[in-house]
Formats: C-alpha cells, sequence, structure tokens
C-alpha cells in the first residue's frame, strides 16, 4: 500500500504504517503513486526529513509548508534564542570560508524577514565575509 502521508522526524516516518514511500523525491513531488500530506502542515524544522526509496542522500524530502524539497530542513532564526543561532552559526567554522558566509547572509535574510532582532542581525552581519546589507529601518 502506498504511503499517503509523511510525519517530520529525523527521519520521519511515512503513513499509515507499513506503507511503501515512493521511490524518489520526483515521484513525491509528482504525487506519485498518491499525493502525500506533510504533518504537521507548517515547514519541518531543522534537520527534519523522510526518506523515500532512494538511499541516502538523495532520497531526502524535507515540508517547506508547501512543497516538497530535496534534502534536510535548514536550520533557521525562526523560533531559535539568538544564543541558539549564534551556537550554530559559531558551529559551522571558519567564517571566511565562502560556503559559511553564504549560509551567515541567509540567516540574516531569514532574520530580517521574521524577527529583525537588531542585536542578532548586527552579530550575523559582523561575522568575517558578510557584508552589511543596509534595510530601510537602517538607512
Amino acid at each position: 500500500m502506498p504511503a499517503t502521508g509523511a510525519t517530520a522526524g529525523v527521519p520521519g516516518t511515512w503513513t499509515p504504517a507499513g506503507s511503501t514511500p515512493p521511490a524518489t523525491l520526483a515521484a513525491l513531488q509528482g504525487g506519485q503513486p498518491n499525493a502525500v500530506t506533510a504533518s504537521p502542515a507548517t515547514a519541518w524544522t531543522t534537520g527534519q526529513y523522510v526518506q523515500t526509496r532512494t538511499a541516502g542522500a538523495a532520497g531526502q524530502a524535507t515540508w517547506t509548508g508547501s512543497a516538497w524539497v530535496g534534502g534536510m530542513a535548514p536550520f533557521t532564526t525562526v523560533g531559535q534564542t539568538i544564543d541558539a543561532v549564534k551556537a550554530y552559526v559559531i558551529g559551522l567554522g571558519d567564517a571566511t570560508n565562502p560556503d559559511v558566509q553564504a549560509e551567515t547572509q541567509r540567516l540574516i535574510d531569514i532574520e530580517r524577514a521574521n524577527g529583525n532582532r537588531q542585536t542578532l542581525v548586527t552579530w550575523l552581519d559582523q561575522r568575517s565575509g558578510v557584508e552589511f546589507a543596509p534595510t530601510e529601518e537602517t538607512e
């Protein structure tokens, strides 16, 4: 019996119990053989995913709140304490690494769009290699 639901977790589970997951991320996105309802219906939190029948990272899928995408749910500042965000960013490693810079900028953008806690935005902006992009409020 093909899955009709997916519950967030690390990894999450397919429902009903004992059902067969979609074969691939593309099959899940295309509703093949069934559309799969995410639980919760809101964006899944950091690290949550379900595993399709495709092994490894290529078979992981997470719910964004509106669509299935590949991989695990990314870290977000929404719902996180300032200390938790700082710990995550410090844990990324070398702040001069372009990948770390890009992730830090992604978090700045999320924070500005959702919470704009100025102390957090300032701290993130001061990480080496991240360029300050002023908003209307700071100009």
